[in-house]
């Protein structure tokens, strides 16, 4: 059980790190940093 445990709450942190960089990214508008790729 402790694997799992530690899996999950890997997991978590790796979800929750994902959502505040998409976050920062979102509010500084960077997102568009290259408008054309990947056509």
């Amino acid at each position: 059980m402790e694997r799992f445990q530690k899996l999950a709450i890997s997991a978590l942190i790796s979800v929750l790190l994902l959502l505040f960089v998409g976050a920062i990214v979102r509010a500084t508008g960077s997102g568009l940093g290259c408008p054309d790729w990947p056509t």
